[in-house]
């Protein structure tokens, strides 16, 4: 070997050194780098709500009584989703308190909010830009946030915003929900936050749930599950009032759990309410239409959202027809059904009562069945009601009075109320009486072949423990106008006994002071 051999194997080594040398580098370099921009992220991503985040945001915007509605600009065609225009008496009747703009690429509707109906709340599903989740928000995000300026000019009236809807579970997508939350808690305080699954039992486990809240920390809980509609040309899918305790209950219990499963700080929990005909082969009835408000304000929701507004497209001024529609006939504007009266009675009874139940924490609930041949069935995590499972009920009986009814009784559902205090964000204020018990019954007797709730009405008569009635007096809460009526008893055996009658699907209100 020569020295000119010698000396280029000795460069090309040297080369080869160098070369590890300044891949080691870039490598850590790159490391670090990464590792830095891991830890500003993760000091966006954790933005946690403040205690009780809930109640004050309920209290702040009231009981949630919104409805899925049309964007203006729309990046879909088909056949109720594309844009139109909502007579303004359609609207002021329905009894709405907020739409919720669903369709991409702008979730708002501008004519809507800021011209025709310049007082209505507003909200946003599939948020934020009106597609399925597939990532996290990026520094633009972070920075700027992502409402438009037509949307920021209501931003007072932005109740709720659902960052996706009903996406299968991933590790990735509670991330991405959490760090959207992030994004909104920054900019946008003031706003309910939530995502959205299926019912029928839960899209997804308790254990996922559980993990999502624990890391997304949301304001609100909610599910959509439409238990009264046909599968194919068979008109049998009628799950009724059990499928949807057991799911209620399901999410009530995950939402009293709240973010750390303690049960220190709950949650609010809701429901999405069958809006829509399938095909337009099924009708449901009064009795079915009223359980979705009866049913979730027992068990202690605070929110309910119409799925949805149902009117044919605008196609060159000219309404097309939908055999979809509920509340307009063929979905023609000005053209109302029997389901809008339906829909604006409970809508009104509803937001007459609801300063009460955005003030009160669910407590209890329990399940009195009715006779063989009319009982839905006993959900399987809903107790049976006794005495002595925490209501102040003594003794309690139900019977049907009307046609072929009479003689028989139909299920019902118990909920009692405890007052939020003001250390939880709650207003006790409000109350007259800060020690007062509050309580719901509904009746679950629910038919397709009665069109009317009151074909199903139950009388119910029940008497109270003398150990929480001392000194005390029973109302009940009207729900033509939320006020609060001496409701009198019939003394008998050393009780006092009342009655009350309730329609099919229907509840009753009642506080003791």
């Amino acid at each position: 070997m020569n020295i000119y051999n010698m000396t280029r194997d000795f460069i090309m080594n040297l080369r080869i050194i160098m070369i590890y040398f300044f891949c080691f580098l870039l490598s850590f370099g790159c490391s670090k780098e990464k590792d830095d921009k891991e830890d500003v992220v993760e000091k966006h991503e954790v933005i946690a709500p403040e205690p009780y985040n809930s109640n004050r945001l309920f209290i702040k915007h009231g009981l949630q009584l919104h409805c899925w509605v049309g964007s203006e600009e729309l990046d879909v065609e088909r056949v109720d989703a594309a844009y139109y225009k909502i007579n303004t008496n359609d609207w002021k009747t329905s009894g709405f308190k907020g739409a919720t703009f669903f369709t991409a690429p702008v979730l708002f509707n501008k004519s809507f909010v800021l011209k025709d109906f310049p007082n209505t709340q507003w909200s946003m599903a599939k948020a934020p830009y009106g597609k399925h989740l597939t990532s996290g928000p990026s520094g633009v995000d972070w920075e700027n946030g992502f409402l438009v300026e037509d949307q920021l000019k209501a931003l007072p009236r932005l109740t709720s915003v659902c960052f996706g809807d009903e996406e299968d579970y991933t590790p990735n997508l509670v991330k991405w929900t959490r760090d959207w939350f992030g994004v909104a808690r920054k900019h946008y305080p003031d706003v309910i936050l939530h995502n959205n699954q299926t019912g029928y039992g839960g899209q997804w486990s308790i254990d996922q749930m559980r993990g999502y809240i624990k890391t997304a920390k949301p304001d609100l809980l909610t599910y959509d599950a439409y238990y009264f509609l046909p599968i194919g040309d068979q008109i049998d899918y009628y799950r009724g009032a059990k499928a949807m305790a057991e799911d209620l209950m399901l999410y009530r219990g995950l939402a009293l759990e709240g973010h750390d499963g303690t049960g220190r700080e709950p949650l609010a929990f809701g429901q999405y309410t069958q809006g829509y005909k399938q095909n337009g082969n099924y009708d449901i009835s009064e009795s079915e239409l009223r359980l979705y408000y009866s049913m979730t304000w027992t068990f202690g929701g605070k929110w309910l959202n119409w799925f949805r507004w149902l009117q044919g497209n605008d196609v060159n001024g000219n309404t097309e027809p939908t055999s979809w529609a509920m509340l307009l006939e063929n979905g023609m504007p000005g053209q109302h059904t029997k389901y809008m009266e339906w829909t604006a009675k409970a809508n009104k009874e509803t937001s007459a009562i609801g300063d009460h139940l955005v003030r009160l924490q669910t407590k209890n609930v329990t399940f009195k069945s009715g006779s063989a041949d009319l009982s839905n069935g006993r959900p399987e995590n809903v107790y049976a009601w006794q005495p002595n499972n925490g209501q102040f009920l003594e003794s309690l009986e139900n019977t049907c009075n009307k046609d072929d009814y009479i003689g028989k009784s139909g299920d019902l559902y118990i909920g009692s109320f405890e007052i939020i205090p003001s250390h939880k964000n709650g207003d006790p204020q409000f109350f007259d009486s800060p020690d007062a018990n509050y309580l719901m019954i509904t009746n679950a007797l629910t038919s397709n072949d009665n069109e009317h709730a009151s074909e199903l009405s139950q009388i119910v008569r029940f008497s109270l423990k003398k150990d929480v009635t001392t000194d005390k007096t029973l109302y009940i809460i009207k729900k033509s106008d939320g006020s609060e009526h001496l409701l009198n008893g019939e003394p008998a055996d050393d009780r006092v006994y009342y009655e009350v009658e309730i329609d099919g699907g229907d509840y009753a209100f009642f506080v003791l002071k």
